[in-house]
C-alpha cells in the first residue's frame, strides 16, 4: 500500500462551555485555540460556530495574517448540537455557541474566506431547506452515517446500504462522509440498529467519499441511548491512553487501521489527507485530566497510523 498522509486534529467537542484556564472553550478565539493545539500538539481544530470564530472569520477578509491564523487553526467545521434548551442551551447563550439551524448558515458564510475544507451537517429540515433555495456551499457538505439516517430516510442497513446511502444524502446536497466510530456501531434510542461495520465500514472509505472520519472515544454521554456502546467506548477510550499497542488490540482499533487502508481519497479534497478528528466529551470530572489524556491519545494514535505505513500530521 501507498503511503497516505493522515491529519490527526482535535475535535469541538473537547472544548469547555466556559472559559477555564488552560483550556479552549466556546468563547476562545483562534489565538486561544492555537495555544492549545500547541499545547497538546494536534494539527488542528473541528470548530462548531461560536461568536468568536464567527468575528475572527469575519476579521479574517481584510486582515491577511489574522485569515493565516484561522485557516492554520480552523481544518473542519461543525453543525452545532445546540437547540437553546436546558443546560445546554443556558450555557451556550452565555458563551456564544449558535443554535443549531443558524449555525449551518454560519459555517457556509465562515467558509466562503477560508480554504475548502469539511462542513458537518446534521441532515434534516434545516439543511433541506437550503438546499431546495440552492444555498450550497463552496466546501463539501459532509455527514455521519448513524442509525437515526437508516431508519429516517428509510435505507437499507445491509451490505449493499452504501450506495443507497450515497444517493439519498446526494439528493439534499451531501457530497460526502464523515464516519464516526460512535455512531457507526451504536443504536438509536428506539432501538434502531445501524449497519454492521464488517458490511459497510471499510466500503465506505473506499468509496473516494470520505473526507474526514470522528475518532470518537469516552463517549459516556451515550449511555441514556446505548448503554452497550457507552461502556465500550470507555473502555476503547483506557487503552489508546494506556497505549498504542493496547489501543490496536481494540474494536476501534481495527476500524481505524480498516480506515487507513481501504481510504481512497475524494476527487475534490485538494491533497491525500484523510483527517481523524478526535472527539472525546469535556465531562467535568475528568477536568484535570482530560489535556495529559488527550496528550497519550494523540502519541497512540500517531503509533496507529505509523504502523499502517501511513504518516501521522501533528504539531509535534
Amino acid at each position: 500500500m501507498a503511503a497516505s498522509q493522515v491529519e490527526i486534529a482535535v475535535s469541538n467537542m473537547d472544548l469547555y462551555p466556559l472559559d477555564l484556564p488552560g483550556r479552549a472553550s466556546w468563547s476562545s478565539h483562534v489565538e486561544q485555540l492555537d495555544e492549545y493545539l500547541d499545547d497538546t500538539g494536534f494539527a488542528n481544530f473541528e470548530i462548531h460556530p461560536t461568536e468568536a470564530t464567527l468575528f475572527d472569520a469575519r476579521k479574517s477578509v481584510a486582515d491577511v495574517r489574522k485569515r493565516d491564523k484561522v485557516n492554520a487553526v480552523i481544518g473542519s467545521m461543525h453543525q452545532t448540537f445546540n437547540d437553546g434548551t436546558g443546560l445546554v442551551g443556558r450555557l451556550g447563550k452565555v458563551s456564544g455557541l449558535e443554535l443549531s439551524g443558524q449555525s449551518y448558515n454560519t459555517m457556509v458564510a465562515m467558509q466562503r474566506g477560508l480554504k475548502p475544507l469539511p462542513l458537518v451537517v446534521y441532515p434534516g429540515l434545516t439543511l433541506e431547506q437550503n438546499i431546495a433555495a440552492r444555498d450550497l456551499p463552496l466546501s463539501p457538505l459532509v455527514m455521519q452515517p448513524s442509525p437515526e439516517i437508516y431508519r429516517d430516510y428509510e435505507i437499507s442497513t445491509g451490505s449493499s446500504s452504501n450506495a443507497a446511502l450515497m444517493e439519498r444524502m446526494g439528493e439534499i446536497g451531501i457530497r460526502g462522509l464523515c464516519p464516526d466510530t460512535a455512531h457507526a456501531r451504536r443504536k438509536a434510542e428506539d432501538g434502531f440498529e445501524a449497519p454492521k461495520i464488517g458490511d459497510v465500514w471499510a466500503e465506505q472509505f473506499a468509496s473516494g467519499s470520505v473526507y474526514q472520519m470522528h475518532v470518537a472515544l469516552d463517549r459516556v454521554d451515550m449511555a441514556g441511548i446505548d448503554k452497550e456502546l457507552a461502556q465500550r467506548s470507555h473502555d476503547e477510550f483506557e487503552a489508546f491512553v494506556k497505549s498504542g499497542n493496547a489501543g490496536l488490540k481494540t474494536e476501534m482499533g481495527d476500524m481505524l487501521v480498516a480506515a487507513i487502508e481501504n481510504w481512497r481519497a475524494p476527487h475534490d479534497l485538494g491533497g491525500r489527507v484523510l483527517r481523524m478528528v478526535v472527539e472525546v466529551p469535556p465531562l467535568p470530572r475528568q477536568f484535570l485530566r482530560r489535556k495529559a489524556q488527550h496528550m497519550a491519545l494523540l502519541d497512540s494514535l500517531a503509533q496507529l497510523v505509523e504502523s499502517t505505513g501511513a504518516v501521522p500530521l501533528t504539531r509535534r
